[in-house]
Formats: C-alpha cells, sequence, structure tokens
C-alpha cells in the first residue's frame, strides 16, 4: 500500500503526514507528466503546477535519508521519464524503480515508432486508433519496449564499469548546468580540474587572462 503524490514548495511537510500512515511505497511524480517534454502537445495551467520530477525525487531521497527509511519505504519516480537513460539517471538519484504512462502508451499504440517520432500529445497518439488497436501486437510492443529499456540500462553500466545497475549513483552523474548540479549533489562539467585534461596541452596556461 502506498501514496502517490504530486509535490509542492511544502513537500517535507507533505511528507511528513504521509509518512505517519506507514506506506511501503512513495510514488513521486513531477510536473512534466503526461507529456513527452515541455515543447510536445498543448500545455495547461495544471502542467505547470508542481516540481520537475529531478528535484521532486532529490528532495523526497534525501528526507527519507534523514527519516531512516531508505530500504523500509520504496521510492518510484515518475514523470517525463521516457527513455532508457531517463529511468538509469532517476535510480542514480535515488529511485528504487521508475514508473511509466507515456512511453508505455507510444509502446503500445505505435509499437514501431521510432525514439523521436513519439513527440506527440495524447489526442494525436490515438487519434484514428479507436477499436482498432491490435491487442497481441501491442501487449508485444511495450514487452519490446520494457525489454529494450533495461538491455539499454544495462549495457550503459558496464560501460561504466558496474556490474549493476544498482551501482551506478551521483559520482556517476554531471550537468552542463550549474545550478542543476549543485542541487543535485553532482558534478558539474563545465569546471576545469587541476590535473591536465586529456589532449589539454600543458604548455597552455589556461588561467591566464586574455589581453
Amino acid at each position: 500500500i502506498g501514496v502517490k503524490v504530486g509535490g509542492t514548495g511544502f513537500l517535507e511537510k507533505e511528507l511528513d503526514l504521509i509518512l505517519r500512515a506507514g506506506p511501503d511505497f512513495l510514488s513521486v511524480t513531477g510536473l512534466e507528466g503526461g507529456f513527452w517534454d515541455g515543447k510536445a502537445g498543448p500545455i495547461d495551467s495544471w502542467a505547470s503546477m508542481g516540481l520537475p520530477t529531478l528535484h521532486l525525487l532529490v528532495r523526497t531521497r534525501r528526507f527519507l535519508e534523514e527519516r531512516k527509511l531508505c530500504g523500509k519505504v520504496t521510492l518510484l519516480a515518475g514523470g517525463g521519464r521516457v527513455t532508457p537513460m531517463d529511468f538509469l539517471k532517476a535510480m542514480a538519484l535515488g529511485a528504487d524503480a521508475v514508473f511509466i504512462g507515456f512511453a508505455a502508451l507510444v509502446a503500445l499504440v505505435r509499437p514501431q515508432a521510432s525514439l523521436f517520432s513519439r513527440r506527440l500529445p495524447i489526442d494525436r497518439l490515438f487519434y484514428g486508433k479507436g477499436k482498432g488497436i491490435h491487442v497481441s501486437q501491442a501487449a508485444h510492443g511495450l514487452a519490446n519496449f520494457l525489454k529494450a529499456a533495461v538491455a539499454e540500462m544495462q549495457a550503459a553500466a558496464l560501460r561504466m564499469g558496474k556490474n549493476h545497475l544498482r551501482d551506478v549513483g551521483l559520482d556517476d552523474l554531471s550537468s552542463v548546468d550549474r545550478d542543476l548540479a549543485a542541487y543535485l549533489g553532482i558534478g558539474w562539467c563545465g569546471g576545469w580540474k587541476e590535473e591536465p585534461w586529456y589532449g589539454q596541452s600543458r604548455g597552455y596556461n589556461f588561467s591566464r587572462k586574455e589581453d
């Protein structure tokens, strides 16, 4: 038995109330839920309410850590997660598992669609389908998507030298957005390291100011 919540600025107060009921899991969904991304389809006022998924996930994970509830309350994350790398990043940020909605619908209705052709609002996704959906084909489409997603996540983990998906963590993430990196507690990929980077000329002083 668990609770699904779309967090607000009062997230910690909300979580405190929810956890008093002793749920088995917390399912947190960000404001991106229901859309491929913020540019896919019409955005109404409801889609602008709440916290982005990554911010919501990190705050919830930190709250559970402070309460020493990690491992006791399962943390599920969703909302705008549509690719295997989305799933793996969410797990690296602290989610025990990821749930999907729109990506699953695409796999059901358009199992042969390429990744970037899936940027469709819900109404256009089902346009002309009606009762013509082939149930068996749709089921295979979803099953293939999930299997392929797991395989891609495993391949990515192996490339990082990990033995299991659970071994991928914050140290393996970085962001081009300095503020987001600081908020999530991951590296910022725009900073220079003290030692010379691979391919960097040792004869050039990057700290000097140009005239």
